[in-house]
């Protein structure tokens, strides 16, 4: 039992990591960096929540494009933020599952059954979230007005959500090894 305990300790702070990662990911603003053909420097980033930016050493031309993308968002871009929802509600709830086992002592191995669980279903949303992302993120957009093309590429946002379903594996793993310690008579 005592080892389990250090493993809850890890589950805990890998959760915790997990749930960083998402929200920061989540609410960060750089989910698409947008460039011009040819350029390397970056003229303006679209975010999930924090909206269009073109802010840009060549952006002035292309102001006019985040009013067009506020009114026309993709529907795909709901789904993918209600699944990051998800996550971090069931990331909370996982949180909040291993510290209440820290208060029922007495039932601690009965607890911990349930963190592969949890885990599996933050790994199901976050990875519904990239899968439906990657579906259908647009490659290059065509400004409105203006006969030309901006290249789209993932931003630093999308990377913190894949590192967030990359620890979600392992919080999988250290779910079942804790979950399994809680079993063995160790100490």
């Amino acid at each position: 039992m005592c080892l389990s305990q250090v493993g809850k300790l890890l589950y805990l702070s890998l959760m915790f990591v997990i749930f960083c990662l998402t929200v920061a990911g989540t609410f960060t603003p750089h989910w698409r960096d947008l460039y011009l053909d040819g350029e390397t420097d970056s003229i303006g980033h679209i975010g999930l929540k924090g909206g269009c930016d073109m802010s840009g050493d060549n952006a002035a031309p292309y102001d006019q494009y985040c009013t067009y993308w506020n009114d026309n968002k993709p529907k795909y871009e709901n789904t993918v933020k209600a699944f990051l929802y998800a996550a971090m509600a069931i990331e909370v709830l996982a949180m909040g599952w291993v510290i209440l086992s820290c208060l029922a002592f007495c039932y601690h191995s009965r607890f911990m059954h349930a963190l592969t669980g949890w885990s599996a279903l933050i790994l199901m949303c976050l990875a519904v979230a990239v899968i439906a992302y990657l579906a259908n993120r647009e490659k290059t957009i065509q400004t409105n007005g203006v006969i030309s093309y901006m290249t789209v590429k993932i931003g630093y946002s999308f990377d913190l959500i894949a590192a967030a379903t990359a620890c979600s594996i392992a919080s999988i793993v250290l779910g079942g090894i804790t979950s399994w310690l809680s079993d063995q008579p160790l100490c």
